[in-house]
């Protein structure tokens, strides 16, 4: 990637003219070379000395400096000093800012070239980047969100040719948040036409999705949003079968009444996200074992099949065949919907590049070639390569805010470290590239606020739980880390908190029993915690092991313990 800031008059227009240039990954407007940072909007204005420019984030494999350089001359009078259109100013001066003088010397010599072919000196600015500062939120991609606003720059009169369509730029953008992994074909991505939709399988081996699949569910949003048609695919045929991708030993086969348990469960759960679903069982329920060997085993060679890495992975350790053909069933899936939804493009995790790939080769033996194309996506994964599922303390990240609570998640999230952060901010987010990197900026003047965790939990939370789980999930961090009484919470907080934390059910409450259930290791520990005042149950500071006693009771019989500053537990004492 390369950056290069470019001053065209008002900075409005000029960004809205080059972020339509192929190749182009972000732009944000800012203010440049005034002679100090912080800048205002107000005081450039005031003739501050700064000018506004716009940065761009570009890749030079799929534009050049000097292509930048020509739509820079398509939007700027070189002979108007201190004016473009209507704009008058100092802030209204055109020019090139690099990070660099190698970067600027590429520039300075286009300028060369271009006096002397137009035998005419101009007022361009050439000069190394200085007293940067980022223009104000409202300024950003401000003819976006404005489209009827000034503009002194024809938008229609950009080259068509550089033009990017909105699903190259989609494409580029989920490299750049490195969700993408691989595509088969992606001119064929880019060309998907209105009407012609996109499907992601989910198996149904268990009663919720997890973390690790939102990934997935987040790809098909952003697809929705762009206007694309999207089909959520349930593994009611599949799921019976299990997925040996990669898999080290045979998956055990749920029981007909399990599955058909979680295949419920998980259509609602997608369905919930706004997604259509699809029963994959629909397509074979019908289907004869004859069927099955004449229509789909004879368009594969199984040669084909064995040369594929997940199923080599296998092989020398036992694969049964039950297994073996679960790409088989996979492949025709997507012949179906293609033939019948005007499905042609398939995502799915980039263990599943093999079974997807296999789709095509079916698609092609019985349809022949068709416009049909497959991506993959990045795992999400913790910091020691590990998928995300069962990351936090060994027990499974669900989406179901009932077997895994929005609390919960909202801790996991909050405690990632800033690598971490940055990088499950940028697959999972929906905040645009600029506003992430923007908050990486704040972030990063002062990392102890954690303004990345906090922003990263409360958005995911809320993608996922909704308003309500995310008020949930801050009412539950307010009341264990001190910002609300043990007294001013209800019921049903209490209940939740039940659902979070350690919880123990006793006969009788005493000293004995913080030991015997080893929230304290020894009785000189247990001493040391109510000496330091660092013990309180239920608001109360506990000084003496006196104190501990049921006089603490809450009306449900209820204890929270709350151990130093981080450690929280529940017991519950028989009626």
């Amino acid at each position: 990637m390369k950056r290069i800031y470019l001053a065209a008059g008002c900075f409005w227009g000029a960004q809205a003219f080059l972020d339509q240039a192929k190749g182009v990954s972000s732009t944000q407007v800012v203010y440049l070379n005034g002679g100090f940072e912080g800048v205002t909007y107000k005081q450039v204005c005031q003739s501050s000395g700064h000018v506004e420019a716009v940065e761009i984030n570009y890749d030079p494999n799929q534009i050049s400096d000097e292509t930048i350089w020509n739509l820079f001359l398509k939007i700027v009078d070189p002979y108007s000093l201190n004016q473009q259109g209507n704009d008058k100013g100092i802030q209204y001066r055109c020019g090139v800012y690099a990070q660099n003088q190698e970067d600027l010397n590429v520039f300075l010599e286009f300028n060369k070239k271009f006096v002397a072919s137009e035998n005419r000196t101009n007022f361009l600015e050439f000069d190394l980047v200085k007293d940067l500062t980022i223009a104000e939120e409202y300024h950003q991609k401000y003819l976006e969100k404005n489209p009827q606003g000034y503009c002194h720059i024809d938008l229609s009169s950009f080259p068509k040719n550089l033009q990017k369509s909105n699903i190259s730029n989609f494409i580029y953008e989920l490299k750049q948040r490195n969700i993408i992994k691989d595509i088969s074909d992606e001119q064929k991505f880019a060309n998907i036409q209105k009407g012609q939709k996109i499907y992601i399988g989910f198996d149904p081996t268990a009663q919720s999705l997890h973390l690790g699949n939102y990934i997935a569910i987040s790809v098909l949003k952003r697809l929705q949003k762009l206007g694309i048609e999207t089909i959520a695919v349930v593994g009611g045929a599949t799921g019976m079968i299990g997925d040996p991708s990669f898999a080290s030993k045979e998956r055990v086969l749920l029981d007909l009444p399990t599955l058909l348990d979680n295949k419920v469960k998980i259509i609602k759960q997608l369905q919930g996200f706004g997604l259509e679903v699809f029963d994959n069982l629909q397509i074979y329920e019908q289907m004869t074992i004859i069927d099955f060997l004449r229509d789909i085993g004879k368009n594969i060679n199984i040669a084909y099949l064995l040369a594929k890495d997940s199923i080599a992975t296998r092989i020398q350790s036992g694969l049964s065949f039950t297994e073996f053909s679960y790409q088989l069933i996979q492949g025709w899936d997507f012949k179906f919907l293609h033939e019948n939804h005007n499905v042609i493009g398939q995502g799915g995790g980039s263990d599943q590049w093999g079974n997807m790939v296999t789709g095509l080769d079916i698609i092609k033996k019985t349809i022949g070639e068709t416009n049909s194309f497959v991506f993959t996506t990045n795992l999400l994964t913790d910091e020691q390569g590990r998928k995300f599922g069962k990351t936090f303390g060994g027990e499974p990240m669900w989406l179901d805010g009932q077997m895994f609570s929005p609390y919960k998640l909202y801790q996991f999230l909050y405690n990632q470290s800033d690598e971490q952060a940055e990088k499950i901010m940028m697959m999972l987010s929906f905040s645009s590239l600029n506003e992430i990197q923007a908050l990486i900026n704040d972030h990063n003047l002062n990392k102890k606020a954690r303004l990345l965790q906090k922003r990263l939990a409360e958005e995911i939370v809320f993608d996922i739980h909704g308003k309500q789980g995310l008020e949930l999930a801050n009412k539950i961090s307010s009341i264990l880390f001190g910002k609300v009484s043990y007294e001013m919470i209800n019921q049903n907080e209490k209940n939740e908190l039940a659902k979070v934390l350690p919880f123990f059910k006793v006969q009788k409450f005493n000293a004995e029993i913080l030991l015997e259930n080893k929230i304290f290791n020894s009785r000189r520990e247990l001493r040391e915690f109510m000496n330091d005042g660092a013990l309180e149950i239920n608001g109360v500071k506990i000084q003496q092991a006196d104190d501990l006693n049921s006089n603490l009771l809450d009306d449900e019989n209820r204890l929270l313990i709350k151990k130093g500053k981080k450690s929280f537990f529940i017991i519950e004492v028989a009626k």
